[in-house]
């Protein structure tokens, strides 16, 4: 019987493992186009060999909630190089799987004036930022789809968030493991790291479910992906005066 349980929860592991890697926004770009406008678009990427370029959350390292600009990561996406690969196209953005939104990816420098949805591609400081609107001229200009962007892209490591995901048991293995990858994509990021206030972690984390004051000032943290589970993921920080001293993700 023993053995029988840990070969069910290996294999809930496995099975988990791939759904964490399931994204919850892509955004597809299709080929070069020369297309006056994105009229044609909703056709076009629903064609099956239609992408040429996929994004992921994974790709975004900071969300602009005010301006609705998504920052891509410059290792994968260069500046100086990756432009090119993103403009005069056709895109469709999906949340969750079902797809919201199709037009075109232009520079925001393009003398092309559409009426339809744009995905505005720009350099800002060496980094390449997104921007989806209602069109790119014209005086109701609007974002869309803004506050389905931020549920992705706000706080992608929120432990509650996460936890929350895991309705059921074949779920928990699933949700934490994606909750510890984008913990440690933070960290990777160096967007969690010694030295910053403990404030900043809890604005990526959310709060943590203990904290334990020790000598000379030192407060222990952790963030505990509970589940039924007998090994879940875990973050454990300490903070001095306020100031992130280390850090530590495990399994406990």
């Amino acid at each position: 019987m023993h053995l029988r349980k840990l070969v069910v929860a290996g294999l809930l592991w496995t099975a988990g493992s791939a759904l964490a890697q399931a994204p919850q926004m892509t955004l597809s770009l299709g080929p070069h186009t020369d297309a006056p406008d994105g009229s044609a678009c909703a056709a076009v990427m629903a064609q099956p060999d239609a992408v040429t370029r996929r994004l992921t959350e994974a790709d975004v390292i900071g969300w602009h909630a005010e301006h609705g600009r998504m920052a891509l990561d410059p290792a994968r996406f260069p500046a100086d190089s990756g432009l090119p690969g993103l403009m005069d196209r056709c895109f469709a953005l999906a949340i969750d799987g079902k797809t919201v939104e199709a037009g075109l990816a232009l520079s925001v420098n393009t003398p092309l004036l559409t009426g339809y949805p744009t995905l505005n591609v720009a350099e800002r400081n060496g980094t390449v930022e997104l921007q989806l609107t209602s069109s790119n001229h014209g005086r109701h200009i609007r974002l869309v789809h803004r506050d389905a962007l931020h549920a992705v892209l706000a706080q992608p490591a929120s432990l509650a968030r996460w936890r929350a995901r895991a309705q059921h048991p074949e779920q928990y293995a699933a949700m934490g493991e994606a909750w510890a990858n984008a913990v440690r994509r933070l960290i990777d990021q160096k967007i969690i790291r010694a030295g910053i206030p403990f404030s900043d972690v809890v604005a990526q984390l959310g709060e943590p479910t203990r904290s334990t004051p020790g000598d000379a000032g030192i407060v222990r943290y952790q963030w505990y992906f509970e589940t039924p589970m007998h090994v879940n993921p875990m973050f454990s920080l300490a903070a001095e005066q306020g100031k992130v001293t280390g850090y530590r993700l495990e399994r406990r």
